[in-house]
């Protein structure tokens, strides 16, 4: 009689177990799914910051014409895969879970330039923004400081 008393506590705490894990288990993964998704919408949201403060430098500069410059602080998200200065338009495409997403800002000034390390890694990056002519026409150079 005491083998199965015994044996019908350890059947009992299995159970116990199992629908704890039922319970938990469904709740740990939609959490986790609300966690990458906040996660892709900060990465978006530090993506915009930056290239809207680039934007913003860059048609400061244009404005005031050469030789205008500025340093300009701005924080990389990581995921970045590349980034894009031409014509009127400073982009990056970002890594999310849900497929890359480009965020873009459209500039007054003609943009050129090269943000290469941007890819590589995230976090603070000082930019330089200054503003040129040639012969033809005035533009706004964009750099890494």
């Amino acid at each position: 009689m005491a083998l199965t008393k015994r044996g019908q506590a350890a059947v009992e705490y299995l159970a116990i177990v199992a629908l704890s894990l039922a319970v938990l288990v469904p709740v740990w993964l939609y959490v986790d799914g609300q966690r990458t998704g906040v996660d892709g919408q900060l990465r978006l949201g530090y993506a915009q910051q930056a290239v809207d403060r680039i934007r913003d430098a860059a048609d400061l500069v244009y404005a005031e014409g050469p030789p205008a410059q500025f340093a300009v602080e701005v924080n990389v998200p990581d995921g970045v895969l590349s980034a894009s200065i031409a014509g009127k338009q400073v982009a990056l495409l970002v890594d999310e879970p849900w497929g890359a997403s480009e965020v873009y800002a459209a500039t007054v000034a003609n943009v050129t330039g090269s943000l290469d390390s941007f890819p590589s890694f995230g976090g603070p990056r000082t930019v330089i923004v200054k503003a040129e002519r040639n012969y033809t026409d005035s533009f706004v150079s964009i750099t890494e400081g």
